[in-house]
């Protein structure tokens, strides 16, 4: 991989590859712009077939997260890490710890949260090494899991679609598939019942749908179907690339919303989505709910103002939708075209 053709055609500010011997820990954070502000975006914690693809995916991530703070009209930047984990990870509490001091080391330039992997009681050990990090519980003077809020957010993108297909934001009724029913799509699932939904959902752990369907009144199925189900809503709430070329002419879904990252697999997807009439709530400004609670807290903000904020999720992807409409280009196409505009203004 040629690192720095990489930076330059993303436009990303810094790289940093940590390593420490003591602790084992092998980690990557990509600072991708500070125009706006600090960098901020969550650690993941995860296994990586190689150093490659753990570059590949921070950069990647790094830059949704920039986009994400800049639709959400945030003073903030985007940044992510990776920790490499191994199979010899015993020391999770010292990895953290020395992760905390490589964030502290470029001096408040990114924040860290909870990600893929990582927990509030990671978020702990972190802050014992530096201040920038948020996510930690309430009674450490954070607000607690973010999961619940990003999952509201979900709901919100998810009534912007439905009054523009239906004529109506009532999810009453209305099946849902919900694509991984871990932390967001779990908290997802919750909401969506209480909204009288129907709900279909799946998961490589089973253990996590034995859960929901312990819980709520929902029709489990394999992973490997979910995708192909009738459905009103389709919600990739699991790992990135879900939707892509391959999978698009298969889909019998008339919209697709979810808390993933990065559901896209590239940005001609989209454009197979609009082609099929199918309406697509870009996921950076849909799922930007764990954003905007994380921000809140490093700021020390009351929950108020975090469901205040997260009910603009509901405008701003109408907003998207009838630019859409109105150009007949992909929502996606749209939300890009939007913050590219305000990071060039940042420029001039």
């Amino acid at each position: 991989m040629d690192i720095f053709r990489e930076m330059q055609n993303g436009d990303h500010e810094k790289l940093v590859f940590c390593n420490d011997n003591t602790s084992g820990l092998r980690a990557i954070i990509d600072i991708h712009s500070t125009k706006l502000g600090p960098a901020i975006g969550g650690c993941r914690f995860l296994e990586y077939h190689s150093e490659d693809e753990a570059i590949k995916d921070v950069l990647r991530l790094s830059k949704a997260m920039t986009y994400k703070s800049a639709v959400s009209e945030l003073a903030y930047g985007g940044g992510k890490a990776v920790i490499i984990k191994s199979n010899s990870c015993e020391d999770r509490d010292g990895i953290l710890r020395a992760f905390g001091r490589f964030v502290e080391s470029v001096n408040g330039r990114y924040i860290t949260t909870v990600d893929s992997g990582t927990s509030m009681a990671d978020m702990i050990s972190i802050r014992s090494e530096t201040r920038h990090v948020t996510g930690v519980p309430v009674e450490m003077g954070g607000l607690g899991d973010p999961s619940p809020i990003t999952a509201l957010g979900v709901v919100w993108g998810m009534k912007a679609c439905l009054i523009e297909l239906y004529g109506n934001n009532s999810l009453k009724n209305k099946t849902v598939a919900i694509q991984g029913v871990g932390n967001v799509g779990y908290h997802l699932a919750l909401l969506l019942h209480k909204e009288d939904a129907k709900l279909i959902a799946s998961d490589v752990d089973a253990e996590k749908t034995r859960r929901l369907g312990s819980e709520i009144d929902v029709k489990i199925i394999s992973p490997e179907q979910i995708c192909y189900q009738e459905v009103d809503i389709l919600s990739p709430c699991a790992l990135a690339n879900t939707v892509n070329e391959d999978i698009i002419p298969h889909f019998k879904c008339n919209i697709i919303a979810g808390g993933a990252n990065n559901q896209l697999s590239k940005e001609e997807d989209a454009d197979l989505l609009h082609q099929r009439g199918i309406l697509y709530a870009p996921d950076y400004v849909i799922n930007a709910g764990g954003l905007i609670h994380v921000v809140a807290e490093y700021e020390g903000m009351k929950m108020e103002n975090v469901y205040e904020n997260i009910s603009k999720i509901y405008q701003r992807i109408r907003k998207i939708i009838s630019v859409s409409r109105e150009k007949d280009i992909s929502t996606n196409r749209v939300t890009n075209s939007m913050v590219q505009e305000k990071m060039n203004k940042l420029r001039e």
